[in-house]
C-alpha cells in the first residue's frame, strides 16, 4: 500500500512540474485527432450511402421493398459508431459495420490504404470452424504448439459460435447462416485489427487433443507476416496457382480454373489451357475421369466459363445447350454505371472478347442510355423465351464422368459457371458448398470523396433467376 501511495505522489509531482502549456497542446492535439477520425468516418459513410442510393438497384427495386429499411438502419447504426471512432482502426470498423448489414459480397465499403497501418495482433494460434466438429486450433506459433488440434470451447464465458457472429460477422458482409462463410471467416476470430468496438479476449478454454481441459490466458502479440497466408489456407487449403490441364494418373485428367479475373499474363495461360482442352477433346472424352477444379475461383468475367464449356464439349454443344435462365436483367441506370460499362469495352476487346462486346455489352450500354434519356430507373435486358426453358439437349457428349470440384470460395461468376456445369448430364458436384450471391451483381468500384476508401456497387438485378437469392450450391459428395 505504501508503495502505491508514494507512486501516486511521484506521478502528481511529475505532472505538477511539467509545463502546463505543453500538456494543453498535447490534449488539444489528441482531441483534434479523435475528432478528425470521427468526422472522416461520418463523411465517407454518408458518401458511400449516397453512392449506393444513386447507383445500386436496391433502392428502386420493386421486388425488394425491405431494402431501404435495411439501408437506413445500417446508416443509423454506423453513424452511432462513427461518433465514437477516434482512431484509424475505428474508421475502418465503421465502414465495415455498414456493409455488413447488407449481407452481400457485391456491396462493400473498404479502405484503400491505412494511414497509420496499425500492427495486427494474434494470440499465437489460428482457429478454424469445421461443420459438425466445432472450432479447432489448426495452426500455432512455437510457444503455443501445445494447443495444436485442441477444440475451442469458450472465451471469457462466450461460446465460439456466438463470438464469430458478434466479433466477425458484425463487421463482415458474409452470411452467418451458411457453412462456406462460417468456415471462411472463422480464421479472423483471433486476428485483432485494432477494432475499438471490440474488447480483446482474455482467457479461453480448450479441450486438448488428449482430452484434457485447459484454461489459457491469451497473450496478444504482433502477427508474423507469414501468418496471413497460413490463416487463409486454414480454411479451404491453398488455392491452385494457375490454370492448368494435367493427367494426374493414366486416364484421369485434372483441369484447374482458379481465376475468372485474370491479369494479362494469366489471360495467356487461360487461353493456352483452353486450346489444349480443345485439342485433346477426344482424349478427354475417352478418359476414366475429368475433374474441373474451381477452388480459389472467386469470380470475374463469366464469359470465361462459356469459353471453357465450348473448348471441352464443342461450339455446337454450347450453342444447343443452355441452363435454365432468368427472365432477364434490370440494369440500374445512372451516369456512373453507364460510364463504367463504356470503360469495360476496351478491356474486353484486349482480352480477345470482342464478340461479347458487340453482341452483348453494346446493346446494354445503348439501352441504358436510352432509359436515362427517358428518366427510367432501369433498362431491362430480356432473355429470349427459348433460352429460358430446357427445350434443347442436355446430355453431355462426354463418355468420361466429369467431376466439378468447388471449395467454399466459389462466388460471383464462379457460381454462374457452376450453374452451367451442373445443368449438364454426367457432371457431378463434389467438394464443399459454395458461397452464394444475392440477385444484385455486376460490380464496379467508386472511390469516395476523401480518397481514403472506396465502395463496390452492384449495378444489375436478376429477375426470376432459377438459383434463388443467396442460395448456395451443395455438392452431391461433400468433403
Amino acid at each position: 500500500m505504501k508503495r502505491l501511495v508514494w507512486a501516486s505522489v511521484a506521478l502528481a509531482a511529475a505532472c505538477a512540474s511539467a509545463p502546463q502549456d505543453d500538456l494543453t497542446v498535447a490534449d488539444e492535439a489528441s482531441a483534434e485527432q479523435k475528432a478528425y477520425w470521427s468526422a472522416s468516418a461520418e463523411a465517407d459513410l454518408r458518401a458511400a450511402h449516397a453512392a449506393m442510393l444513386a447507383n445500386h438497384p436496391g433502392p428502386v427495386d420493386p421486388a425488394n421493398p425491405g431494402f431501404m429499411d435495411v439501408a437506413e438502419k445500417a446508416l443509423r447504426s454506423s453513424l452511432e459508431l462513427a461518433a465514437r471512432a477516434e482512431t484509424d482502426a475505428g474508421y475502418d470498423a465503421v465502414l465495415a459495420s455498414y456493409q455488413a448489414a447488407f449481407r452481400d459480397d457485391h456491396f462493400q465499403v473498404y479502405r484503400l490504404a491505412s494511414d497509420a497501418d496499425p500492427e495486427d495482433r494474434w494470440p499465437g494460434f489460428i482457429v478454424s470452424y469445421r461443420p459438425g466438429e466445432g472450432f479447432t486450433v489448426v495452426d500455432t506459433g512455437a510457444e503455443t504448439s501445445f494447443l495444436r488440434d485442441a477444440e475451442l470451447l469458450s472465451c471469457d464465458g462466450q461460446r465460439p459460435g456466438r463470438m464469430l457472429d458478434e466479433r466477425v460477422f458484425a463487421f463482415s458482409s458474409g452470411k452467418p447462416d451458411q457453412d462456406a462463410y462460417r468456415v471462411y471467416h472463422s480464421r479472423r476470430l483471433f486476428l485483432d485489427d485494432g477494432n475499438p468496438f471490440l474488447e480483446p479476449m482474455r482467457r479461453c478454454r480448450f479441450r486438448l487433443s488428449n482430452g484434457r481441459l485447459l484454461s489459457h490466458q491469451l497473450e496478444w502479440l504482433p502477427v508474423p507476416v507469414e501468418i496471413y497466408q497460413r490463416t487463409y489456407e486454414s480454411t479451404f487449403g491453398a488455392d491452385p496457382e494457375r490454370a492448368a490441364l494435367r493427367e494426374v494418373e493414366p486416364g484421369v485428367f485434372w483441369i484447374n480454373l482458379p481465376n475468372f479475373a485474370p491479369n494479362e499474363g494469366q489471360v495467356n495461360e487461360m487461353r493456352a489451357v483452353f486450346a489444349e482442352v480443345e485439342e485433346r477433346r477426344e482424349e478427354l472424352r475417352a478418359a476414366k475421369a475429368v475433374v474441373v477444379d474451381v477452388r480459389g475461383n472467386k469470380g470475374g468475367n463469366s464469359a470465361w466459363g462459356n469459353t471453357f464449356v465450348e473448348a471441352l464439349w464443342g461450339a455446337e454443344f454450347l450453342a444447343n445447350h443452355q441452363p435454365p435462365a432468368s427472365r432477364g436483367v434490370d440494369w440500374r441506370v445512372s451516369d456512373g454505371n453507364i460510364q463504367h460499362l463504356d470503360d469495360v469495352v476496351p478491356v474486353l476487346r484486349s482480352q480477345g472478347l470482342g464478340d461479347v462486346v458487340d453482341s452483348l455489352l453494346l446493346p446494354i450500354i445503348n439501352g441504358m442510355k436510352a432509359a436515362r434519356d427517358n428518366g427510367e430507373p432501369f433498362f431491362f435486358e430480356q432473355v429470349a423465351s427459348e433460352e429460358r426453358g430446357l427445350t434443347r439437349p442436355l446430355a453431355s457428349p462426354e463418355a468420361a464422368p466429369v467431376y466439378f470440384l468447388t471449395a467454399g470460395t466459389c462466388a460471383s461468376s464462379c457460381l454462374d459457371f457452376a450453374d452451367l456445369m451442373l445443368s449438364i448430364d454426367g457432371v457431378r458436384h463434389i467438394g464443399f458448398p459454395t458461397q452464394s450471391d444475392t440477385l444484385y451483381l455486376e460490380v464496379r468500384e467508386e472511390t469516395l470523396p476523401e480518397e481514403r476508401a472506396a465502395v463496390i456497387l452492384p449495378i444489375k438485378v436478376f429477375r426470376d433467376r432459377p438459383r434463388g437469392d443467396s442460395e448456395a450450391l451443395i455438392p452431391q459428395d461433400i468433403y
